[in-house]
């Protein structure tokens, strides 16, 4: 079975048992777990505010994942696009073909960590060809070449989907060297994977479909409640209280045991393609001191430190920011309120008199 939303957007409905992630060679005798763990169950009756446009033409049925078919992409140079990241030591690099990250973004280190809660609010900035933006969480562990992350949030990539639309995303690494060798890719940072090595379990919500409603400057803010913990042995997923679906925890190698460090926070790929810095936006395209439904937000965020553990907590201590260019993206940490928690602002215009 497929819902067709256009000829160039299709998705598949495909047996759950069938699905994609039981290509990856370690998944070859995996067991799907089909139970949610119990830990966040409270949850299950919340009404998501967000929607994914593909449902008002027809769901899948019960034992079936949604998952969104793409043309022929070219993996290169998605990889490049994510090769490195605010993890590893070279974060941007200069080169002939350089796509240069550039980030705004807080964290927490040096600990041992099980999950992390937050919501980010929704915006679709512009993004030039070959370029991206996003909002998302990191979960990592591990150091240099042999770094292991999850991630998780929102997207804006012409370069795989062929538009601009703002798009639910994940994507994992084991391993930052990257090696062909015609039928296996052992970085696995690439946005083709975007479904694949997830487990899915979820007959509603798709990985790297559209989703809405967006922010609107200055007027109504929308966000995406995400969380990502560690049950049962595995890394689960949520979206607005609705389970996902889980990373199994064989197709890691430091994040089989917990994550040491997790980040929040914005990235754009600079190519700088005429010569100057890139016109991609970060977060809602403005600065983080425009603050409150002006710039974009990462609110009540929220980490878990014992596993299995329905318990989530304010950090204890955050890092300072971390950002890449201040003169074209900013970052703006917020005292604790009730109602954001801790949360902070960030983004920016790209290219600019004062961003040449």
């Amino acid at each position: 079975m497929s819902v067709w939303q256009s000829e160039d957007d299709v998705i598949d409905c495909i047996d759950i048992y069938q699905q994609p992630a039981f290509d990856h060679p370690l998944l070859k005798d995996h067991k799907i777990e089909m139970v949610r763990p119990q830990m966040l169950e409270s949850n299950a009756s919340r009404t998501p505010v967000f929607y994914q446009k593909w449902r008002k033409r027809g769901e899948c049925p019960e034992g079936t994942v949604p998952i969104k078919r793409l043309d022929e992409v070219d993996e290169e140079l998605i990889m490049k696009m994510k090769r490195g990241g605010p993890f590893n030591n070279n974060v941007s690099f200069n080169s002939a073909d350089a796509f240069v990250h550039e980030y705004s973004t807080v964290r927490v280190e040096d600990g041992t960590y099980y999950g992390t809660k937050f919501a980010v609010t929704l915006w679709n900035p512009h993004v030039e060809p070959k370029e991206l933006s996003l909002g998302q969480a990191w979960l990592g562990a591990g150091l240099n070449e042999e770094v292991n992350t999850i991630e998780v949030g929102w997207l804006v990539l012409p370069s795989l989907f062929n538009d601009l639309q703002t798009r639910f995303f994940i994507f994992w690494t084991v391993s930052l060297i990257i090696m062909f060798d015609g039928s296996f890719v052992i970085a696995h940072i690439m946005y083709i994977y975007i479904y694949i090595e997830c487990g899915y379990v979820s007959s509603k919500v798709i990985l790297g479909d559209v989703i809405a409603p967006i922010s609107k400057y200055g007027s109504q803010s929308y966000d995406i409640q995400i969380s990502v913990y560690k049950a049962k042995g595995n890394w689960w997923l949520e979206l607005g209280g609705e389970i996902v679906g889980y990373w199994p925890a064989q197709i890691f190698t430091h994040l089989s045991r917990s994550a040491t460090r997790v980040q929040w926070g914005g990235e754009i790929v600079n190519t700088r393609t005429n010569g100057h810095h890139t016109t991609t936006q970060m977060g809602s395209g403005h600065f983080a001191s425009e603050r409150y439904s002006k710039a974009a937000l990462f609110y009540n965020l929220q980490l878990n430190t014992i596993e299995d553990s329905p318990t989530f907590q304010r950090p204890r201590y955050v890092s300072p920011f971390t950002v890449s260019n201040g003169n074209c993206y900013s970052l703006l940490r917020a005292q604790y309120q009730k109602n954001f928690g801790d949360h902070f602002f960030y983004g920016g215009p790209g290219y600019s008199s004062s961003c040449p």
